[in-house]
């Protein structure tokens, strides 16, 4: 895998996520996971691998918060649509990769999990699967919330069950959401 530029000091290869607290603008957010994306493959066999290094990317960024965070809690998470920019990478390609990979991504990090602070044992699996989740796209644009929300629309009516304890708001960075409801990134 290809390492990403160093900043800070920590360095990560594509598919890694380190934690670090907020700072500059995005003061608005307690914690920071960092990932760096694949890039979009030149060949078009090539992108099936892509999607699933990119799907990487997310499941490693929940488990590094979940890691951080330690607690039963559910995951409130905000997100950029990884892979869209620098990256260069399809806005639709990347939608549909990151609505693919959001349910792993969550389980994922439910199972790190570590004891119960008010219980003092390990929370069951059942438990953990079953804890509701928020993830919420902060997106540049409205073309690319059209096309992150058509994804998992997708994704939902395939996977119903993967997504029944799973919210999801999608929105224009700096725009509420319509209808409220969205206090990831108030």
């Amino acid at each position: 895998a290809a390492a990403a530029p160093e900043s800070g000091g920590v360095r990560c290869d594509v598919g890694a996520a380190v934690v670090t607290p907020a700072v500059g603008a995005l003061t608005e957010f307690d914690l920071i996971a960092h990932t760096p994306p694949p890039f979009w493959p030149d060949r078009a066999w090539q992108q099936a691998e892509w999607a699933l290094q990119l799907g990487g990317c997310y499941v490693a960024s929940a488990a590094a918060l979940r890691r951080v965070i330690a607690t039963g809690a559910p995951l409130r998470i905000a997100a950029p649509l990884l892979g869209a920019g620098a990256a260069g990478a399809p806005v639709g390609a990347a939608a549909r990769a990151a609505a693919a990979a959001v349910p792993l991504a969550l389980s994922a990090a439910a199972q790190l999990v570590p004891v119960s602070a008010s219980a003092g044992a390990s929370v069951p699996p059942a438990a953990r699967a079953s804890a509701a989740a928020t993830i919420c796209f902060v997106l540049q644009d409205q073309g690319a919330c059209e096309a992150m929300q058509e994804a998992i629309t997708e994704q939902r009516r395939q996977h119903s069950t993967a997504w029944q304890h799973i919210h999801v708001h999608v929105h224009v960075h700096n725009t509420p959401v319509v209808g409220g409801g969205c206090d990831c990134c108030a």
